[in-house]
Formats: C-alpha cells, structure tokens, sequence
C-alpha cells in the first residue's frame, strides 16, 4: 500500500525544534543574546524549511 508523507503534529514540532537546537549549536554567541522574538523567528524558519 503506498503511504504519502504525512506528518503528525508531534513529528512536525520535533523537526522544528531539532532545526532550532541546530541553530544553537552553530551559533552560540548569537544564541546568547537571542530575545524571545528571536527565539520564535528561528522556530518559524525552521517550519518554512521542508521536513523530507
């Protein structure tokens, strides 16, 4: 049976998340200063990213 790649809400916020921590990781300093409304720009970029 063929699937199409339909993604749950939880498998979207972990692509979203690990995108962000991702983020972090290669930007620490940058990541230390970041307001909450960065903070939120980053988590959306990530949604705008494709997942698959």
């Amino acid at each position: 049976m063929h699937k199409h790649a339909q993604l749950s809400l939880e498998e979207v916020v972990n692509a979203r998340l690990s995108r962000a921590i991702n983020w972090f990781v290669q930007n620490p300093l940058k990541a230390m200063k970041a307001t909450d409304r960065d903070l939120w720009e980053i988590f959306e970029g990530a949604a705008r990213e494709p997942f698959l």
